[in-house]
């Protein structure tokens, strides 16, 4: 008797390869699985010394997702105007530690920020300077670059 279940391979630890093929699938190794997930063993980088964060697809438009990569928290965030722009910042906010991957994105004078869910302040995305406070606070920001469907990102 054979009591296994049929387990489907979840869609965020494959990719399509190609955006017009949807039946063949690039699977993820084990270590960017484990990002993903916030556990397994430390990723290595690659040759520039940036690191697997997540499929670009797991990120929501206009909003964030907390990722963890070698035990950092980051917030990577998504934002669709003209085109597509990916930021990641340090995810705890320096003022009182709240996670900023869930706040919301607005623009502010002109800026592109992050607003802080636990007490408001707002954080430019590319600099990480706050903008209410004359700059009072700063998050650490990290590089990013895309390769192919995923968001790698550099300490």
């Amino acid at each position: 008797k054979n009591d296994r279940k049929k387990v489907s391979w979840p869609s965020f630890l494959s990719l399509p390869l190609s955006p017009n093929n949807t039946t063949q699938h690039k699977h993820l190794s084990l270590n960017q699985m484990f990002s993903c997930l916030g556990g397994g063993k430390a990723q290595e980088a690659d040759e520039e010394g940036f690191y697997f964060a997540c499929p670009v697809s797991d990120i929501p438009s206009n909003g964030g997702l907390r990722i963890k990569v070698n035990k950092k928290s980051i917030a990577i965030f998504k934002v669709k105007t003209d085109r597509t722009r990916i930021y990641a910042m340090q995810d705890a906010c320096v003022h009182q530690g709240s996670s900023l991957a869930g706040g919301e994105l607005e623009d502010f004078d002109g800026k592109l920020c992050v607003k802080c869910p636990g007490h408001g302040i707002r954080y430019e995305l590319k600099s990480g300077v706050s903008q209410d406070d004359g700059g009072n606070y700063v998050q650490k920001v990290y590089r990013i670059k895309k390769k192919d469907a995923d968001v790698w990102v550099k300490f």
